[in-house]
């Protein structure tokens, strides 16, 4: 009785910090099933890496073309912090809705659509590796 006072009060705070109710949160009315969830999370990711991909290839070649050499130090800087703000995108991307499933007591809706997400990645990553691995033998 008392450890069921307790998750609720705490429950009630957790709400009141974050002003979320979440028996009226987006989250808790979606009915998407978290094989579903898993590969919208999986195919954002695909896309937000590719788009980055994209970008920092035109980039390199754009500088490339201007004679630009930065510094080493300002080379290392520019990549760590690319690589930091490139891990928070990723993590916000396939943590965000099992956090708030989570929060929300779907603890195993939560762990379930984190897996189906890894699972969707290693299928994405299995499909690349078909796909570019005899392109790059005709090169």
């Amino acid at each position: 009785m008392l450890w069921e006072d307790t998750k609720s009060s705490r429950k009630i705070e957790i709400e009141e910090r974050c002003n979320i109710s979440f028996r009226e949160s987006v989250y808790n009315n979606m009915s998407y099933s978290p094989k579903s969830n898993g590969l919208l999370q999986a195919t954002g990711l695909v896309c937000y890496v590719g788009a980055f991909a994209t970008i920092v290839q035109y980039l390199g070649k754009w500088a490339g073309a201007q004679d630009m050499e930065p510094s080493p130090a300002i080379s290392i800087t520019l990549f760590l912090l690319t690589f930091i703000i490139s891990a928070l995108i990723s993590a916000s991307i396939v943590f965000a809705h099992p956090l708030f499933l989570f929060l929300a007591g779907k603890k195993e809706e939560a762990v379930k659509t984190v897996l189906w997400t890894l699972v969707f990645l290693v299928i994405f990553l299995l499909l690349f590796l078909t796909i570019s691995l005899p392109l790059s033998r005709t090169l």
